[in-house]
């Protein structure tokens, strides 16, 4: 669900719910800052390469507000820096709180109501069962659907898989969650989100896979996903011929959008044009212009670390990547401590989402970013955990 609160350069300038985070962030790391509460200062290289982002995104983004007249150029830039913005603003604030395991206890509920809440909506679309799922959160239609949308999705579904250690009942339904969140990956017909979705998956079980069974796990992986299939190919038997049919349908009408180039969907041209531009402006850029300002039909180039090099060049791009190497040790801390399956469900997630990116801008998009940001600042903020 997106607020459109204004039109810059015939393109919408628009507010989700989440960015609200930045103003209470904001508003209370302040009051914490007026109670003499100590800023530590620990944490302190994610942060300061997250802000040297923002500060270089502002400096081009303002000499090209300059030299054009346009406001374009800065709200292209706010809409790249804000969850960098948020995750240095909330560093501060998850240090000085110091409310440790409160959202890394929620964070994983709130995950399995939200892909509940997104099928139980998808059960009322006109056509449902043979429709594109996902596509209304709440009777609202989905904000970015389907790649962006179910790209997100994919992300988060390793935090159905936390509670795998529990009861059995609780297991067959972390399994049943983790189900639905796949069919509505799949269903979407979003190519992008079921490689982030698969990615994410295989990651996880890695990482939480004793050691000495990890090259096993992965063929226990692919013989239970094709039982999987096959069980539902032989319970599906009386009604193959018509979802056969109805898949063919929607699968035709989803290609005939891109029929002039099939090649992963008309994106490798646009990557063409995006890699010519790029290499007559490599070191700064082009200042966060419209990339459909150089006579393409596309408003981005359809991948995260293309558009990145594009708007702020080589430079823009280390320092946008530093951020997440920077919070690798924190990361793997988080793995050794007692929430070290959400800690493997957040490193799975970013690997997906990373991987998906080389086909789509995804933490463009804000929901991801928030996202991911919110998740990268409880990581870097967690205790310390002494080796024993």
């Amino acid at each position: 669900m997106e607020f459109v609160v204004a039109y810059v350069g015939h393109k919408p300038l628009s507010i989700i719910p989440s960015d609200g985070l930045l103003a209470v962030a904001f508003f209370g790391t302040s009051i914490l800052v007026l109670q003499g509460v100590r800023v530590s200062t620990r944490s302190v290289l994610p942060r300061t390469l997250a802000f040297l982002f923002c500060s270089y995104c502002l400096l081009l983004a303002s000499f090209e507000f300059l030299r054009s007249n346009s406001l374009t150029p800065l709200v292209s830039m706010a809409k790249l820096i804000k969850p960098f913005l948020l995750f240095s603003i909330l560093v501060p604030y998850f240090r000085m709180k110091k409310e440790y395991g409160i959202y890394e206890r929620t964070f994983p509920i709130a995950v399995t109501i939200f892909i509940w809440i997104l099928f139980l909506n998808s059960l009322f679309l006109p056509r449902f069962p043979f429709c594109r799922w996902g596509a209304q959160f709440l009777g609202f239609d989905t904000y970015g659907f389907p790649n962006s949308f179910m790209s997100l999705v994919a992300m988060v579904s390793p935090m159905c898989l936390i509670s795998l250690s529990g009861s059995a009942r609780k297991r067959w339904f972390t399994w049943f969650t983790y189900a639905i969140a796949f069919l509505l990956v799949l269903m979407s017909l979003s190519r992008s989100s079921l490689v982030v979705f698969l990615m994410s998956g295989m990651v996880f079980a890695f990482l939480r896979a004793k050691e000495g069974n990890k090259v096993s796990l992965a063929f226990q992986l692919v013989a239970v996903g094709a039982l999987f299939s096959l069980a539902v190919i032989m319970l599906a038997g009386p009604f193959i011929s018509e979802i056969t049919t109805q898949m063919a349908e929607m699968l035709e009408v989803r290609i005939s959008k891109t029929r002039g180039d099939v090649s992963l969907a008309g994106r490798t041209d646009i990557w063409k044009d995006a890699v010519h531009l790029i290499l007559e402006r490599p070191i700064f850029g082009y200042c966060f212009q419209p990339f459909s300002s150089f006579g393409t039909s596309h408003d981005t180039a359809h991948q995260q670390y293309l558009e990145i090099l594009f708007k702020t060049g080589g430079i823009g791009l280390l320092l946008y990547l530093s951020v997440f190497f920077s919070a690798i040790r924190y990361l793997k801390r988080g793995l050794r401590g007692e929430f070290g399956a959400f800690y493997a469900a957040l490193i799975a997630g970013i690997v997906g989402i990373s991987i998906g990116s080389f086909t789509q801008p995804n933490l463009t998009y804000s929901m991801t970013g928030n996202c991911l940001f919110f998740l990268l600042a409880l990581a870097v903020t967690a205790p310390r955990v002494e080796p024993s």
